[in-house]
């Protein structure tokens, strides 16, 4: 149960905060939501990738898997 813990802390956090802050953008952009939407695919574009990569290859801790 702690390494699931330890795994979820932080997805929530980073999670909360990148929502907050494509909040701020929607805001900012006098609630014009096409750059958020923006955001958000480059979000996805540049970073989810790294992130499945470091999944699979097991470089998250409790993955059972060490470099």
């Amino acid at each position: 149960m702690s390494g699931e813990v330890r795994i979820a802390v932080p997805v929530v956090v980073s999670t909360t905060v990148l929502g907050g802050l494509l909040a701020v953008v929607y805001v900012v952009a006098g609630h014009n939501v096409l750059p958020a939407i923006v955001a958000h695919t480059l979000v996805n574009i540049v970073i989810e990738p790294w992130l499945v990569l470091a999944a699979v290859s097991g470089m998250f801790p409790g993955t059972g898997r060490t470099r």
